[in-house]
Order: structure tokens, then sequence, then C-alpha cells
């Protein structure tokens, strides 16, 4: 699925949250439903009720409009425990984080000087989490992300906060979808690739592609996700992804721990059943819907 980013000046709201406020980084962001109904009501589609002109309409043509029921997305309950938990793991990546504070600025140096690998990034006590959200194919769960996730796909462009220069691009969330050969270096590829299509003026597939190891692409994909303020990676159809489930395990259980507990991102996963027991057993801080 093809998922479309748009470009916006920074518009700084206060969202009523004593941990959020003070952040330009979470201030920025689409303003946080009051209520959990509303998550539900943004996610849901009801398309416009059969007139009497449409009965009045000859039998092939009724026939076709019913394809409009395609377009039905129906409010279920799950969507809104869903909801209410990816609204947060979107803005609680950015507590530790925050650019304004030594602590954000802190974190921020270890990842781009140290690696992943640096003792000091342990002590940060991030925000981050994991959600896995299984199902049987065919259930909702790419249509609940996509329309979830449309007003996050931004590339915010920051230059002042409080009358203080503060330039920054932030992209809060990116994409993915595991790739057909099934392996994590080209999950690894598709992240750089997202990145590099949305900002339009990077290179970073090119330097992906000049290292050789997952561990490596992994630090670089780290020190990407600070230089674009990433909150949040979204996966979909994980189960496509061989490693996970093979001899290698180990390494993808490893690769997405870091991303949680080191980088400080939230990790958002769709997949089948037969995949939650795989990441689940390592991942810290995940929770499993559905």
């Amino acid at each position: 699925m093809k998922y479309q980013y748009t470009t916006q000046k920074a518009i700084y709201e206060p969202t009523g949250v004593s941990l959020y406020d003070g952040n330009p980084l979470i201030e920025a962001l689409h303003p946080m439903e009051s209520e959990k109904i509303n998550v539900v009501h943004r996610i849901a589609h009801t398309p416009p009720p059969f007139s009497r002109l449409f009965r009045k309409k000859g039998e092939m043509q009724r026939l076709a409009e019913l394809a409009l029921l395609d377009f039905l997305i129906y409010p279920f309950a799950e969507y809104k425990s869903i909801g209410e938990k990816l609204t947060t793991m979107i803005r609680e990546p950015y507590i530790t984080r925050n650019p304004l504070l030594p602590a954000g600025r802190q974190h921020d140096y270890f990842l781009h000087t140290l690696g992943i690998n640096a003792s000091e990034l342990k002590s940060f006590q991030h925000k981050s989490r994991a959600i896995i959200v299984s199902a049987v194919t065919g259930s909702g769960k790419t249509t609940f992300a996509s329309r979830f996730l449309a007003p996050y796909l931004r590339v915010i462009e920051h230059s002042a906060y409080k009358g203080s220069p503060f330039k920054r691009r932030q992209v809060p969330v990116i994409c993915l979808s595991t790739p057909h050969d099934g392996t994590l270096k080209s999950l690894c590829l598709q992240f750089f690739r997202t990145v590099d299509e949305i900002l339009e003026n990077t290179h970073y597939v090119k330097l992906a592609r000049a290292v050789s190891s997952i561990a490596g692409m992994a630090e670089l994909i780290h020190e990407v996700s600070s230089t674009i303020s990433l909150a949040m990676i979204f996966v979909d159809d994980l189960q496509h992804l061989r490693a996970a489930t093979g001899k290698n395990a180990d390494i993808v259980l490893n690769f997405f721990s870091q991303l949680v507990e080191v980088a400080g991102v939230s990790l958002f996963v769709c997949g089948t059943p037969a995949l939650v027991p795989v990441l689940k057993k390592s991942v810290a801080n995940t929770r499993k819907l559905g």
C-alpha cells in the first residue's frame, strides 16, 4: 500500500497534558482527540445512504452503486482500544527525546557519535513501546492502520519555537510493508528508501547499501530516526519476514528491541497470530491486541 505524505509548517498547540506541553515535537502533531470515541469516529467511514432516486435507477446501475459498500469501515470495539494506545505511543517517545532539554540533546549525541552499543544509552528511560495487532488476513488491519495514521503522515517543518530558532524536519511515522523476498535487509533498505522519497533531498538508501551488516544498518536507522525526529515505525504483514521464525530469529528480535529500547522509537506491527509468540517473548514493553 502506498502512503501519501504532505509537508506543513509547524503549528504549535498546547495539549493540556503536563508531560507533553513545552515539547515542540508533540505540540506540532495532529491534535489529540479529547475523548476515546472520537478516535473511532475518525477511523469509521459510512457511505451515504441509498436514496429514493437510487431505487429508480436501472438494475445494472443499482448493482454498480453497491460498490460503495466496499468503502464501509465499521468501527469495531477493538478500534477504540488500539486507537487509544497508538495515540499515546506516537507522543510518548518524544518525552525523553525533547530536543529543548539537555537529556534529549544528549541522547541524540550518543546515537550519532557512539553508536547503538554505547552504555550511556541504557540510562535513558524511554517511553517508547511496541504493539502487535494480530488477526487473520482480510480482517481490516491495514485499513485500520491507514485510517488511524493518516493525520500523522506529515513532514513537519520547524523554524522557530516560542521566539527562538528551532530548525528541524520532523517525520512522526514511517510506514513499511514486509518485502516480497522476506529478508530483514530488504526491510531495512525499504526504510531508507521511504525516508528518501518523503524528504526528496536525502540519499540514505545509498549510504545503507554501502553497509554490509544488519547491525550496521540498524545503527544507521537509529541515527536517521534521531535526525528526522521519528516517533513510530509501522510494519505491515510482518509474518512474511522469513527470518522472524527461522534460525536467525534472534537477530530480528534484537533488531526490533533496539529500536524500542535504544533508539526510543515506538513500534506498531500488524501480522497473523502465528507471529505473536515470536516477537512477544523478546521485545520489551510489547502489548498484543487481536
